[in-house]
């Protein structure tokens, strides 16, 4: 995780040459040692701060000064006295106007791990004791991660596109570029996105938003392919490894023209911590249910005492009322407990109203696809934690929302065209106001990761 780097700059107008006092504070857990990593027209090159430790919780000033007739330049690096890992950096341009960060004489460069460092430069008048003054503060993160999974309804430009084009297609690309820009503005830390069926799509989501998610795990399938794939996209902030997959042997019907299935990555997300994240999506036929999480469970969950914390999230298509208890009952055999009851307890019919993934009765998209469905709100979507004793990390949740009203948009003057035979056939279509992205919601979960 970057070091965020904050600088707010108190001027005053009088000039004087004279030495500087930095400050830094250490508001982490853990000692923190400086080391110059850099220094020139420094008096005694800077050894009156180099190989310091500051104690947690402790604030240390120290004078430097820079040589006659020249600004200065120092820049400071820290260390965890922890683990040795580095924690920061900042470069002080300019020792005798160290306040002047609009010229480049006084920046912070980002740098490693997983500490967050702040810092003040001033420049006050003549007759001020402190003339020159840096102030660094070095935090603890949040160690806040957030969590987001979202049936994304897109089957544009898969296999399925010919077939079922009327009955399963609805102005796809243009709710996929949305879906992207909500991604940007909501901005969670690890992503698990079902039902991107296209090679296409998959792709095109993960170029827009590599700037952001660096690192993304998807199985495309080939473009000749007669069935679709599993429709899985994981994006993360995190460095992915140890990736895996599995198809569903059990798929019935409509489901079984797919790769339905799941995805298994380890992140590494806060310096040496690492959490297994798997994607999935069960089949949309209750007879398969019990079968597919079994084989996740068994396949994915090969070791009673796993190494790393999980989180299994995803479209389950297991109702509360039906079939949530058995889908609770059968993950929690191996330790895993929805984020719900570990923020709130048990979920029940009263919470349905602020929680549901999918209501057909009022969700524009679900209208449709299915204008006569009935059943009304429902909870399909879920995201599973799970702790281990030999971690150097543990999970807690902390917050779970699903938006309801956020994730709509508008397209004015639309036209759609679509492959009929041979040819491709265009046609003008009605306005789209306040509608629906997809035919379920997002399902956001903040989880605090604890240093064991």
């Amino acid at each position: 995780m970057a070091v965020h780097a904050l600088i707010a700059n108190n001027r005053k107008d009088t000039i004087m040459s004279s030495p500087a006092h930095i400050s830094i504070k250490n508001n982490t857990n853990h000692g923190i040692r400086t080391n110059i990593l850099h220094h020139k027209n420094v008096d005694a090159v800077g050894e009156p701060i180099n190989g310091k430790v500051i104690h947690p919780g402790e604030e240390r000033v120290f004078k430097v000064r820079a040589s006659t007739g020249h600004h200065g330049e120092l820049f400071i690096g820290f260390i965890s006295t922890y683990d040795e890992s580095k924690t920061g950096c900042i470069e002080i341009r300019s020792i005798k106007d160290p306040h002047k960060s609009a010229s480049g004489l006084a920046i912070l460069r980002e740098s490693i791990d997983n500490f967050i460092i702040k810092a003040k430069a001033y420049r006050n008048s003549p007759n001020y004791e402190n003339l020159r003054r840096v102030t660094i503060d070095i935090n603890e993160p949040s160690n806040n991660i957030k969590i987001m999974t979202y049936n994304t309804h897109l089957f544009a430009h898969s296999a399925a596109e010919i077939p079922f084009w009327e009955n399963l297609t609805y102005d796809d690309d243009y709710r996929r570029d949305r879906m992207i820009e909500k991604i940007r503005d909501t901005n969670p830390d690890i992503i698990s996105l079902e039902e991107v069926w296209a090679t296409t799509n998959l792709n095109s989501i993960s170029k827009d938003l590599k700037n952001i998610y660096p690192y993304s795990y998807k199985t495309p399938t080939s473009a000749v392919d007669p069935k679709i794939g599993n429709g899985l996209l994981l994006l993360s902030k995190f460095p992915i490894s140890l990736t895996e997959k599995i198809k569903f042997t059990n798929l019935t019907e409509n489901d079984d023209w797919s790769r339905k299935g799941a995805l298994k990555a380890r992140l590494n997300i806060f310096g040496n911590q690492y959490i297994e994240v798997i994607s999935t999506h069960l089949s949309s036929y209750s007879v398969d249910y019990i079968s597919n999480v079994s084989q996740i469970l068994t396949q994915m969950f090969k070791e009673d005492d796993r190494p790393f914390p999980a989180l299994l999230m995803g479209d389950f298509n297991m109702g509360w009322e039906e079939n949530y208890n058995k889908l609770k009952e059968m993950v929690g055999s191996k330790g895993l407990v929805d984020t719900f009851v570990g923020i709130h307890g048990e979920f029940s019919q009263k919470d349905i109203p602020k929680y549901y993934t999918t209501n057909n009765q009022i969700n524009g998209l679900d209208k449709v696809f299915r204008p006569e469905a009935t059943g009304g709100a429902d909870r399909l979507d879920y995201v599973f934690y799970a702790n281990s004793n030999r971690s150097n990390c543990s999970l807690s949740p902390i917050d779970l929302t699903v938006d309801h009203e956020g994730w709509k948009y508008n397209h004015i003057d639309r036209i759609e065209c679509f492959p009929t035979g041979t040819t491709t056939t265009c046609r003008n279509l009605p306005d789209i106001v306040n509608m629906d992205i997809s035919d379920h919601y997002p399902t956001f979960v903040t989880i605090k990761v604890n240093r064991n």
